[in-house]
């Protein structure tokens, strides 16, 4: 027995009486209490123990018989304690032996996860290098582009700044030889008109003027026949003679420069003629040139002169009232023209702005009679004769008076 515990088990069952103020339970056979001891040293119990060899005196039969029964289970229960403990030191081997192989394990774990964990750290510097490396030589990459780039750009602008310059110069020499080419040209047509006026001093200096007046009384009345007819030749002698005048001019800038000089030098004083030189197009500068030419036919002088009379008439005003309420607005507006194309039932019609009559010429500064009557074909006689109300003093025509030509 152990101090109030069952120390094991077994076939042998051992009675003991407990002795008045002791701890200890005594056998009631005599023998003597052992310590039961572990292969560490350790003790884990104590058993009562009968010696047999040292026991000679016996009381009765039945105690011998109870002795013998004590020692046989006192030898059982030694038996059973040796068999614990030497399975309990079995056991701590095993659990020792378990012990150091998880602990072996556990550091086997360890390194195999430092080792895992080292090479992803390796395999992380790695690939961080080779991205470094490769954004370096992106960028390397990029810094070429850029600089080729720039060098193309470069040069491209080099090869605009040169193609503007000679396309500048080009343009230059273009504009300087096809000035030269006008100022021959135009020196060439005043010697011309100058000696055409020489040669036939009661026709107009002007080519193609006879022709189209010829195609007009054959039955062309019609602008856009004359045109398509004479339009070529027309327009080339149209924009060489008429290039720098006013819509409203109604004669030719070359003709008049060889007539009179001061006309031609009193229009490039004015602003409103440079004004309207540099928007008119030479396809306007046609018709008025055209226009000029067919108002200066006879049956079209005869026409304009009867519409002026029946609109007079119509009005009950009289010719030089007609004259004076002209002249009002003579300083506002600069001097034009009118001409007769159409039928005998239009309107009257006219170019510039519009109060002048068909028939009837507005006098600018510099014009002369022999130059007004150059321009319409005309005889200065034939001008004064029309005009001897108007005209004053023919040697001297006060620019805004307003004369009537046929």
């Amino acid at each position: 027995m152990v101090r109030g515990k069952t120390a094991g088990t077994g076939t042998c069952r051992l009675d003991a009486a407990r002795r008045t103020g002791r701890a200890e339970a005594d056998a009631l056979i005599p023998g003597r209490w052992c310590a039961l001891v572990n292969g560490e040293g350790v003790e884990v119990g104590r058993v009562c123990v009968r010696d047999a060899e040292t026991e000679t005196e016996t009381k009765t039969e039945g105690g011998r018989g109870l002795q013998t029964r004590v020692v046989g289970g006192a030898k059982v229960a030694v038996g059973w304690l040796k068999g614990v403990v030497s399975r309990a030191r079995v056991d701590e081997d095993a659990r020792a032996a378990r012990k150091e192989a998880r602990r072996l394990e556990r550091e086997a774990a360890m390194e195999e996860t430092r080792a895992r964990k080292e090479k992803e750290r390796i395999e992380r510097e790695e690939a961080k290098a080779a991205l470094a490396a490769r954004e370096t030589q992106l960028e390397l990459l990029r810094a070429e582009e850029k600089r080729l780039w720039e060098l193309e750009r470069e040069e491209e602008k080099k090869r605009k700044e040169e193609a503007r310059a000679a396309e500048k110069q080009r343009k230059e020499e273009a504009r300087a030889a096809e000035k030269q080419r006008k100022e021959e040209a135009r020196a060439a047509s005043g010697r011309n008109a100058t000696e055409e006026t020489a040669a036939s001093p009661g026709q107009s200096p002007f080519r193609h003027v006879e022709e189209i007046k010829h195609a007009v009384s054959e039955g062309a009345h019609h602008l856009g026949e004359v045109a398509q007819s004479f339009g070529s030749a027309v327009k080339e002698q149209g924009d060489r003679v008429l290039h720098g005048v006013s819509e409203q001019a109604h004669y030719y800038g070359d003709f008049i420069r060889e007539k009179n000089d001061k006309v031609v030098k009193s229009l490039a004083k004015r602003r409103w003629v440079r004004g309207i030189a540099s928007r008119v197009s030479p396809n306007a500068l046609l018709v008025a040139a055209i226009c000029v030419f067919l108002a200066g036919l006879p049956e079209n002088r005869l026409r304009a002169r009867d519409k002026v009379r029946s609109i007079v008439k119509k009005n009950n005003k009289k010719v030089n009232d007609v004259v004076e309420a002209e002249n009002e607005t003579e300083d506002e507006w600069p001097a034009d023209f009118v001409y007769n194309a159409g039928d005998e039932d239009e309107d009257t019609a006219y170019i510039g702005r519009g109060p002048t009559p068909r028939g009837v010429y507005e006098v600018m500064e510099g014009d002369t009679l022999c130059s007004i009557a150059g321009c319409f074909n005309l005889d200065v006689v034939e001008i004064i004769d029309r005009n001897g109300d108007v005209i004053k003093n023919p040697e001297n025509l006060s620019p805004g008076e307003r004369i009537r030509i046929y």
